[in-house]
């Protein structure tokens, strides 16, 4: 017997969210966030029914759908009257979850009735493989690995307190201290750009996404799974300290220097690093913890030395990262999609899948390199998350990452780091990187860290 939790009707009726900077994501096939938790024993599908419902009333994107207004723009509005449904499996082989996760996303979300997220629980003999799959319009990283903490708490005890309602974060100018003011030049491009969009009257809309959708899962992504032993990941994050850099630094030397190795190329796409950012700790408040997009992105052009050492390297780019990192313009950056027109925000989209063909977009994704593949690698850490091994009644044996991929990155990897053990996913797409290609490159990085490390 599970405690029946149904949200209140008041709390979701009266709520929504303009949704401006989660735009870009809008009309994305392939711009889905996936965690994963390893856990003992066996999960009962309505078990995870009853928590997520539950957490719904905390959580109001859980329940959300998309509405497009006349002027363009859109909201999140409740999605009432639906439901989440959870399918269990039998796990076929140790990494199942990731081929299931991908199956599970060939079938597109509903935009227009919610929700925006799925549940899969794939049985084995010992654990219960449990697989979130949520649009990266409501979550981000940091708050899907939240929402899966709660989730593991829920489930351990169906009695627990589920706390207030909380309000998504916000991505806005006005939010952080030092948001760079656009320039006169830039602001009469973008009037000029969104006044020549708006005359075309291209809208978008949910049969748009479907055949964007099934053109992007003709040829979807893979992804290699893998993990460093506690020991492993003990002795990185203790030489990292010693040299002053950090564990994701040395992670993301050591996949650039595999993949001039491997692929034989030192080109401008190739040394171009794409790396996330959490906006939280750049703001005047940080929002609360919960579910809700609030991270960006930022370039780094390493141009590393490869006739150099290994540390050397590191310590280089690390200094890189730091300088981008120091700077509000390129953390922020991506604020300026929210003076675009927001349904030229879904165009770019369809720019980036090859599916929309117009010369003021073309040189909208060139300034923004979004057309063709423009970076090499791009990294996702969410560094180390603290969340209990035991919750009640159930253990956690083990969590991956799955952050989202676009056509202009050529790899991703997804770093997480949990009870002391880093785990990582590498997703990349056949079509323009051979499956042969991305196991050697993932197979000399950690050659490179076994050398340079001492494992």
């Amino acid at each position: 017997m599970y405690l029946k939790c149904t949200p209140s009707v008041h709390l979701v009726c009266d709520w929504s969210l303009p949704l401006v900077y989660e735009r870009f994501h809008y009309r994305a096939p392939g711009s889905n966030v996936v965690v994963a938790a390893r856990l003992r024993g066996h999960i009962d599908p309505d078990r995870l029914h009853c928590a997520a419902r539950c957490l719904a009333q905390r959580h109001p994107l859980l329940l959300a759908r998309i509405e497009s207004l006349e002027d363009g723009s859109a909201v999140f509005r409740p999605a009432l009257g639906t439901d989440f449904d959870i399918q269990p499996v039998d796990r076929r082989e140790p990494f199942d979850w990731c081929t299931r996760a991908l199956e599970a996303q060939q079938a597109p979300f509903d935009l227009d009735t919610g929700p925006l997220v799925k549940f899969a629980l794939i049985h084995g003999t010992e654990a219960t493989d449990l697989v979130v799959i949520c649009h990266h319009t409501i979550c981000d990283g940091r708050s899907l690995v939240e929402l899966l903490k709660e989730l593991i708490a829920h489930l351990g005890d169906s009695t627990m307190f589920i706390g207030p309602q909380l309000s998504p974060p916000q991505v806005l100018q006005e939010h952080f201290p030092k948001a760079p003011r656009a320039r006169l030049v830039e602001r009469l491009a973008i009037r000029s750009i969104n006044q020549r969009w708006k005359a075309t009257g291209i809208r978008f809309d949910q049969s748009d996404y479907l055949r964007l959708h099934r053109r992007y899962w003709d040829s979807p992504p893979n992804v290699l799974v893998g993990s460093f032993t506690p020991g492993q990941t003990r002795r990185l994050v203790t030489r990292c300290r010693d040299e002053h850099v950090t564990a994701n630094t040395a992670l993301c030397a050591a996949f650039l220097s595999a993949q001039h190795r491997v692929q034989g190329t030192w080109d401008a796409d190739h040394r171009r690093l794409s790396m996330a950012v959490d906006l939280r700790r750049y703001m005047m408040r940080e929002p609360d913890p919960t579910l809700g997009l609030c991270a960006s992105g930022f370039t780094v052009n390493t141009r590393l030395r490869t006739d150099e050492s290994f540390w050397r390297q590191t310590r280089t780019l690390h200094e890189m990262i730091r300088r981008c990192l120091s700077s509000p313009r390129t953390v922020l950056a991506m604020l300026s999609l929210n003076r675009l027109h927001p349904t030229l925000i879904d165009a770019l989209q369809f720019g980036m899948h090859g599916s929309l063909a117009s010369p003021a977009l073309e040189r909208l994704l060139k300034t923004m390199r979004f057309n063709g593949v423009r970076f090499g690698l791009a990294v996702t850490n969410l560094g180390r998350v603290e969340i209990p091994e035991s919750s009640g009644s159930i253990d956690l044996m083990g969590m991956w990452f799955v952050p989202p991929a676009f056509p202009n990155l050529e790899k991703v990897l997804g770093v997480v780091t949990v009870h002391g053990q880093l785990k990582y996913t590498l997703t990349y797409y056949p079509t323009l990187l051979p499956t042969c290609v991305a196991e050697g490159v993932r197979s000399e990085a950690l050659a490179v860290l076994r050398r340079a490390v001492g494992w």
